[in-house]
C-alpha cells in the first residue's frame, strides 16, 4: 500500500448497491474531520463582552475582579480552541488585565477608607486646606 495502511470494509447495503469503506489505521481521517470543523469564535466574544464589563464596573471593586479574571481564562481558553490569538481574543485579555488590575486598586483604596486613622488624617488635611466650611452659609 501506499505510505499507511488501508483497511477496506466492503459489503452490500439494504437497497442492495456496493458499499466501499476506507478506514486509515493511523487515524488520519479524526484529523481531516477535525480540521474540516468550523471552528466558533464564542470564548473570544464571551472575553471581549467580560473585559469591557470589568472595565466598567472596576469602580465596584469586586465585580471588576471577578470579571476581569473571567475575561483572561475565556481569552486563553478562547486561543486553545482556536489555536491562534484574534483580535477580539487580544482586546479581552487585555481589558480583563485592567479591570483585575483597577478592581485590586479599589479594594485596596476602599479598604484604606474603612480605617479610623486614615479618615481621621484625611479630614485633618482637608481643614488645613479649606478651613472651617460650612456649607449652611453658601446656600
Amino acid at each position: 500500500m501506499s505510505g499507511y495502511d488501508k483497511q477496506q470494509n466492503d459489503s452490500f447495503s439494504s437497497d442492495g448497491f456496493y458499499e466501499y469503506k476506507e478506514e486509515n489505521s493511523d487515524g488520519l481521517s479524526g484529523v481531516i474531520e477535525e480540521l474540516s470543523t468550523p471552528k466558533t469564535k464564542g470564548y473570544a466574544i464571551a472575553s471581549l463582552i467580560l473585559g469591557i464589563f470589568s472595565v466598567v464596573c472596576c469602580c465596584v471593586g469586586w465585580m471588576g475582579l471577578i470579571a476581569g479574571a473571567g475575561a483572561i481564562v475565556l481569552s486563553v481558553l478562547s486561543r486553545r480552541h482556536l489555536g491562534y490569538f484574534d483580535t477580539m481574543t487580544i482586546v479581552g485579555l487585555i481589558l480583563g488585565i485592567f479591570g483585575v488590575v483597577f478592581g485590586v486598586l479599589t479594594l485596596v483604596f476602599e479598604a484604606l477608607l474603612a480605617t479610623e486613622e486614615f479618615m481621621i488624617e484625611f479630614e485633618k488635611r482637608i481643614d488645613d486646606l479649606y478651613g472651617d466650611f460650612d456649607v449652611n452659609t453658601y446656600t
